[in-house]
């Protein structure tokens, strides 16, 4: 089945992904640059496929020519294409026989395309890139700045293999010196002093070469150090450029979120005021609610009174006020 296989594969590669339907899934995972690629078993075929960008209206053929470009020589596994009025990335792979190195190969090169492509297409789309994401263009300045830390790399193992290379010549020029120096000490044991003078001035022009060869060495070594210090403090500035991206990325996202918001809100017809008449309509039921409780509470009251009680109630408060009279002098 292709749910065994496929999302064992998308589980061995522990990539973040939904799925949407039967044969059907979505990743969702930023960390390995795979956000929104879609994956779909329709046999005997597997289809993955990014959506890229919008097809523009201008710089069609410079769009194109570049496109055609990267299928030509950067995209290893998928093709560039152009679906209604999106550029999309494609790849078809035959189920049967697709195994995991051919699936993550795929996506290894989705994740290539859409970090390392995307820039690059964006500004030819919209050169002024009014409205490039932010993730995009800090992902853009870290590859820039990693493709500056191999280079780097590169020249560092070249200076540290010239260094070797000239420690190499002067160790062997040292041995060269020391074996006519012997030859001179023989030389002179056999009363061939002649000879040994010979010997002498061949050592002489050795250890000549020998100081040249160190002081060179000697510079090389210098240079190798410095420029492993250089690479070590490009390494700590993409570490640091790294983290800054995930707190400022964070932060746009936050700001886009809250911005929103205020679209929906300012939509709303009357804006904050349809939110007020809200608050006016919830107070004017809740003094509605107030004044039918007062009255079922009077209407439960008048339910529960007694006529007999009310009417001897008030006979005897009659005749207490006309002994009261009889009491009180007359005027």
């Amino acid at each position: 089945m292709a749910d065994s296989k496929i999302e064992q594969y998308l589980v061995n590669l522990m990539l973040t992904y939904q799925k949407l339907k039967e044969n059907l899934w979505l990743l969702e995972d930023e960390d390995h640059s795979l956000q929104g690629v879609a994956i779909m078993h329709a046999d005997p075929f597997v289809i993955f496929r990014a959506e890229v960008m919008d097809s523009p209206k201008d710089n069609l053929l410079e769009l194109y020519t570049k496109l055609l470009e990267l299928n030509a020589a950067d995209v290893i596994h998928g093709v560039y294409a152009l679906e209604k009025k999106k550029i999309v990335l494609l790849n078809t792979l035959q189920y049967d026989i697709m195994d995991y190195e051919d699936f993550r190969a795929t996506l290894d090169s989705f994740s290539f395309a859409l970090t390392e492509h995307y820039p690059i297409l964006s500004n030819v789309n919209n050169p002024t890139n009014k409205t490039e994401k932010p993730e995009k263009i800090l992902s853009q300045h870290i590859i820039e700045m990693k493709e500056q830390l191999v280079e780097s790399k590169k020249a560092v193992a070249m200076a540290v293999a010239d260094e070797k290379k000239l420690e190499r010549e002067k160790n062997n020029l040292c041995a060269k010196a020391l074996n006519w120096e012997r030859k001179a000490m023989l030389a002179v044991n056999n009363g061939k002093d002649d000879l040994a003078k010979e010997a002498l001035l061949r050592k002489l022009e050795f250890d000549n070469a020998v100081e040249e060869f160190q002081r060179q060495w000697e510079s090389q070594k210098i240079s190798v150090e410095q420029l492993k210090e250089s690479l070590r403090e490009l390494q700590n500035k993409i570490d640091e450029a790294q983290r800054k991206k995930n707190l400022l990325i964070a932060r746009a996202k936050r700001a886009e979120a809250r911005q929103k918001i205020q679209t929906i809100i300012s939509k709303i017809p009357g804006g904050t005021s349809a939110y007020e008449a809200f608050d006016r309509m919830a107070a004017k039921i809740d003094q509605s609610e107030e004044e039918t409780d007062v009255s079922k509470e009077l209407e439960d009251i008048s339910k529960n009174a007694d006529p007999e009680k009310s009417d001897t109630t008030a006979d005897a408060m009659l005749l207490e006020l006309k002994e009261k009279m009889k009491t009180l002098p007359e005027k």
